[in-house]
């Protein structure tokens, strides 16, 4: 099975999660990949068939943002391509101002699809298990350190398209 992940925008740092969604889907709609800052890894997800799911916490959640392929991860140790990413994308990662201090490195995003307001976590077909016994909803989502950041799951047949 191929492993996905979810991962957690927060609306307590900036930027606010609906504004980082759109301004993703933007600049990979014009550049092909665009770059999301965070303070997780790859978790072994596979370029060009592992999809990242966005979803927000606070007001707006929990509930799905957008969903994209995975196409690469770049951690902070590769400092000249990090380096470059960041310059690129300044705009929307300012330095010191929208870049959470323990974030790890960017995922690069393509196919970015944003989801229509309020939608369920449900909606995308995912399980907690590589057994596909624990659907994955809201509410079976495990609680870590009082927020849920990052979270593997599975999915029968393709990605949402």
């Amino acid at each position: 099975m191929i492993p996905n992940l979810l991962l957690l925008l927060s609306t307590s740092v900036p930027p606010y999660p609906r504004d980082e969604v759109h301004a993703l889907a933007g600049f990979a709609r014009e550049h092909g990949v665009a770059f999301l800052v965070h303070t997780r890894t790859d978790a072994g997800l596979i370029a060009d068939a592992s999809e990242i799911a966005l979803y927000a916490d606070g007001d707006l959640g929990p509930t799905l943002l957008a969903w994209a392929t995975f196409a690469e991860y770049v951690p902070f140790s590769a400092t000249e391509r990090a380096a470059a990413i960041h310059e690129k994308q300044e705009s929307l990662y300012r330095r010191g101002v929208h870049m959470p201090s323990h974030a790890l490195g960017f995922f690069g995003l393509r196919d970015i699809e944003l989801a229509v307001g309020g939608t369920p976590l449900a909606s995308l077909g995912g399980y907690l298990d590589d057994a596909l016994s624990v659907p994955l909803t809201a509410s079976s989502l495990p609680r870590e350190n009082r927020s849920f950041v990052a979270v593997r799951y599975f999915r029968e047949g393709a990605p949402l398209a």
